[in-house]
């Protein structure tokens, strides 16, 4: 069981690492694929400069423009591109952290069955050795009754 747990966290770091050159390769097709370029990097880009340029000017104590210019194409595939590389990154590793939390709870969560049980079973023995021993008690009464009634006939 000890040797689990090594061997779960070098799998999390081959994912993490895994997801490096995934995001990559999905930049790659985000600049030479029509599809992917249009639907999938364009419109989170030109979203995210519209909030980043709208949050700076907010924090620069500057009014709000009537218009803010939309980025050109390539600066837009270019950052959907890694915008969506950072995304995909962020999802492997917190995949991998909420992976990791079942997996400790799921632990835990046996360890503690497992004490439970034991204490049941504790538990169980203890009322058995109270139940044999009020038995024996009740015995010990019986046998202690039955000297002193015959004691005094044998005497006479």
């Amino acid at each position: 069981m000890v040797g689990a747990f090594p061997v779960f966290k070098l799998g999390a770091l081959a994912i993490k690492q895994i997801g490096k050159p995934l995001a990559n390769y999905l930049k790659r097709k985000a600049k030479t694929n029509t599809f992917f370029r249009n639907y999938v990097c364009l419109p989170p880009a030109q979203l995210y400069h519209l909030w980043e340029t709208r949050l700076k000017l907010k924090l620069l104590g500057l009014e709000k423009p009537k218009e803010i210019m939309k980025l050109s194409e390539d600066s837009a595939v270019d950052l959907g591109a890694e915008v969506l590389g950072e995304i995909i990154i962020f999802v492997v590793g917190a995949t991998c952290l909420l992976l990791e939390y079942r997996r400790q709870v799921r632990k835990e969560n046996h360890k503690e069955n497992c004490i439970q049980n034991t204490l049941d079973q504790l538990t169980s023995q203890l009322n058995e050795l109270m139940t044999i021993v009020e038995i024996q008690d009740a015995k010990v009464r019986e046998l202690t009754k039955a000297v002193a009634t015959s004691s005094p006939e044998h005497s006479h």
